[in-house]
């Protein structure tokens, strides 16, 4: 058995060494622990020293024990620094003891006016008991957080799930760049270990200060925060340009051309496009974002942005990077083929080009291609693959896909004839900004088609329409508003217009 006191002094020394230990690695599990080692060793202490606050009455012995406080020679106590061991078979007429029933309880020795305090040794044994077992847990506890915050397996560099072995961690606190970029990705990249963008900073930015090209492109990400929704790092494009034109300046692919985007859309640094070429032009050359800086420059060519006007250059960065798979570029390239713009009019290569950007997704592409197929321009018409990729657009949010496929439902060409559907995709378009759907929504309510009769929505939504548009159109709009205001009653007037006056706030600019 383990004399209370040492019990005592190794909790309280275990806490202090977990909770330096805790503050130098900076673990807060392991500072909790501290306290928990800590808390056990107090408490143990406060009981050593008053045990009537945890003492277990022992019914058995409870008439042994009044005889003996009525005995004048015995002078009780009952706290003790060690308890005294039960006595086997004890002598009733012996004068070291005053029970006659042994095991029922500890003896009381009678052998001066002053004798050395005593405990119920059965008291600490359960008490340390417990603390021995919540010792345990807590050792586990902090095994565990150590295990997994020191030890677990982090990603190398590259996307590699190995791990992160003790002498990387070693090798990254001793001031390796490559250790420090390998543990700051895991964490950017939740390889291994949950997503830590604090902790991703903080090992990119030693790495980056160290000339680290792939740290200063992670950090460059983290702080742009545009590719990736990123939590508890705050977005900082001016931070983002500094270590993207760092890695840049070194030759990585990557920044060159995330720098180039940031000089087009003038995030972080004034807009410059002559810039934003000159660093597409370094990414085309080589890495991983070759196809899609050919393609920036293509759009750049066609539509005069840094560089002169020139489609037929806009065709052959387009042809480069569309022969790579870039959708954008095989979207830019049909549309060149379409307009007949640096390339021979060819509204059958077109489709094909819009196909091919469709088939990988391009969502604009999708939306050119049901135009084509209703229309039957450079493909058969027909209303039902229309339809497919309208909704194909519609499902990625394209607006003008499912103001096109609302159509649809009102005519039924390609699809049932459906004033549901038909609303409901015109919604979903009105609520982005699409003025013609808008339009068409206003007159869902105003007639009750596809939707409960309501000139209320009628207004707001004619109101809003009339913020969007021109000449003619928008003398109609305001005739319609108007219109449906002599159906509303002053009070629904009041509240219609406060509603387009909050979506006006909350969509300032109107296409």
């Amino acid at each position: 058995m383990i004399p209370v006191k040492w019990y005592i002094s190794i909790m309280l020394f275990a806490g202090a060494v977990t909770f330096v230990y805790g503050i130098a690695n900076g673990d807060i599990k392991t500072i909790l622990g501290s306290f928990l080692f800590t808390g056990i060793g107090g408490g143990a202490y406060l009981l050593y020293r008053k045990p009537r606050i945890g003492t277990i009455s022992i019914p058995k012995a409870s008439q042994q024990i009044n005889e003996v406080l009525q005995s004048p020679p015995v002078i009780l106590q009952r706290e003790v620094e060690t308890p005294v061991e039960p006595l086997v078979k004890p002598d009733p007429v012996s004068a070291d003891s005053s029970f006659s029933k042994a095991g029922d309880c500890l003896p009381l020795p009678l052998k001066s006016e002053n004798p050395p305090n005593k405990v119920d040794q059965r008291n600490w044994a359960w008490l340390i008991s417990i603390g021995v077992v919540l010792s345990l847990c807590i050792v586990g506890t902090v095994i565990y957080a150590y295990s997994s915050n020191k030890a677990s397996t982090l990603g190398q560099a590259g996307g590699n799930s190995a791990g992160i072995s003790k002498a990387l961690l070693d090798e990254a606190k001793a001031g390796d760049a490559a250790a420090q970029t390998s543990i700051g990705r895991a964490y950017w990249q939740g390889t291994g270990v949950p997503k830590d963008y604090v902790q991703a900073v903080y090992w990119l930015r030693k790495a980056a200060e160290q000339g680290n090209p792939g740290a200063q492109l992670g950090l460059g990400i983290i702080y742009d925060g545009e590719l990736e929704e990123v939590k508890d790092v705050p977005q900082d494009q001016a931070q983002a340009a500094l270590w993207l034109r760092k890695a840049a300046e070194q030759g990585n692919g990557i920044a060159e051309y995330l720098l180039g985007h940031l000089y087009a859309s003038g995030r972080g640094v004034p807009q410059d496009y002559v810039q934003a070429v000159a660093w597409y032009l370094k990414a085309a050359e080589h890495g991983e974002m070759k196809s899609r800086a050919e393609s920036e420059l293509g759009r750049l060519y066609a539509h005069g942005l840094g560089v002169a006007l020139d489609y037929s250059q806009a065709a052959i960065w387009y042809r480069k990077a569309a022969g790579q798979g870039d959708s954008d570029a095989e979207l830019g390239l049909g549309t060149l083929y379409s307009r007949g713009s640096g390339v021979p009019k060819d509204n059958v290569i077109a489709a094909s080009w819009f196909l091919k950007s469709a088939d990988h997704g391009n969502a604009d592409a999708q939306m050119l291609l049901g135009i084509l197929y209703g229309s039957g321009t450079g493909v058969s018409k027909d209303y039902e693959k229309a339809a497919v990729w309208y909704h194909k657009a519609a499902d990625q949010g394209n607006d003008l896909a499912q103001y096109n496929l609302a159509t649809l439902y009102v005519s039924g060409q390609g699809v049932p004839q459906d004033y549901g559907q038909a609303a409901a995709w015109c919604r979903k378009a009105a609520e982005q900004g699409n003025t013609d759907a808008q339009t068409a929504l206003g007159g869902f309510y105003e007639g009750g088609r596809g939707v409960e009769q309501s000139y209320v929505e009628a207004y707001y939504w004619f109101n809003i329409a009339v913020a969007g548009s021109k000449g003619e159109e928008r003398e109609k709009l305001v005739s319609a508003r108007d219109y449906a205001a002599t159906k509303l009653t002053s009070t629904d007037l009041s509240q219609a217009q406060t509603r387009a006056t909050d979506w006006f706030t909350a969509h300032p600019v109107q296409r």
